[in-house]
């Protein structure tokens, strides 16, 4: 990657560019939220057993870099040709649960199942596995089909009331897939988010961030120490990648970047509407044998329905220790095809 171009960049756009712009050399291993994804029939982890995935691709480079514009389908086939029978089996596995409805969930710290967002003969980019459930959708769906006045009700906003709200939405619904109705803020905590400790955030969310290594607001922080895989060389693991990002309801950005180096942030003054900011630093340092946490504040302050109360804004500050993070007992058993 092009470190010195990503050292100098001062917003995420940048950065996306950057990355996408930049050589990738091989994948890394699997990362913690992957690792606790769960069949949510036997509660049984869906990537167990395929340790070797990312190394199994990465043969299959040859020693060559490439982009990510290089990723044709005839490349991503021909690298999928090199794989063993057995990889090939998990593979599949995998495919099936990731395409099939109500099939996978999140496997928490406390020992339950969070489940998440799946369809049908379909994998949906940036809203399968990485949503929670939106477990009405289909009965919603069914109802406009036979009702169109509701449909239109719920196009303009109008459907969800403290008298249907529950029968359809839950306390994740935050993490929905799809919003299509502007249910305000206050609907909200008066009816489905009535028990969230959190405002908006439901506590199926909160223990999925804690057991991604989050901490929760006036809670401990750990100082636990994640792995990814002790055998592997990641050149990466020179670069400490402080990130701080504030996120706030603003018309313009009013931005004031703390120029301290360790705790790099962004200020977001005058709230009012709609604008995220996210300041990016990198910086060089001399690898270590044991990797040390590099601690970045993450202080969020959720985007508001349009109908809200600018008085009743409440902040919610989460902390987050940032390291190549894997389970507590990761080992080198478990990895995946996440790009380096």
């Amino acid at each position: 990657m092009d470190h010195e171009f990503l050292s100098q960049v001062t917003n995420i756009n940048d950065y996306a560019i950057g990355i996408t712009n930049s050589k990738i050399n091989g994948f890394f291993p699997l990362n913690v939220f992957e690792k606790n994804i769960v069949k949510r029939n036997t509660t049984e982890k869906l990537f167990e057993n395929i340790g070797s995935l990312y190394q199994e691709f990465n043969k299959c480079l040859e020693n060559k870099s490439f982009t990510y514009t290089d990723l044709s389908e005839i490349f991503v086939y021909d690298c999928y040709q090199t794989i063993t029978p057995k990889m090939e089996k998990d593979l599949n596995t995998i495919k099936e649960y990731y395409t099939t409805k109500k099939s996978i969930g999140f496997l928490t710290k406390d020992g339950t199942v969070e489940p998440l967002q799946t369809f049908d003969n379909s994998y949906m980019y940036g809203s399968s596995v990485h949503h929670t459930d939106y477990k009405k959708y289909d009965e919603l769906m069914e109802l406009f089909r036979e009702d169109k006045e509701m449909e239109k009700k719920y196009d303009e906003g109008e459907f969800f009331n403290e008298t249907n709200i529950e029968k359809y939405l839950d306390k994740e619904y935050v993490m929905y897939f799809k919003i299509g109705d502007n249910v305000s803020r206050e609907l909200f905590k008066k009816t489905a988010g009535k028990y969230n400790k959190h405002d908006l955030i439901g506590q199926g969310i909160v223990e999925i961030l804690k057991t991604l290594g989050w901490t929760e607001k006036d809670e401990p922080r750990s100082n636990e120490m994640y792995y990814v895989d002790e055998n592997i060389s990641i050149p990466e693991a020179q670069y400490a990648f402080h990130l701080n990002t504030v996120m706030k309801m603003v018309n313009e950005a009013s931005l004031s970047p703390d120029n301290t180096q360790e705790n790099p942030q962004t200020q977001v003054e005058t709230p009012t509407e709609k604008v995220i900011e996210t300041t990016i630093t990198i910086e060089t340092e001399t690898p270590t044998p044991t990797p040390t946490p590099s601690p970045t504040d993450v202080n969020v302050n959720l985007p508001l329905p349009t109908n809200h109360n600018e008085d009743s804004m409440d902040e919610i500050e989460v902390d987050v220790s940032v390291d190549k993070e894997t389970d507590d007992d990761s080992d080198s058993d478990d990895n995946s095809d996440n790009e380096n």
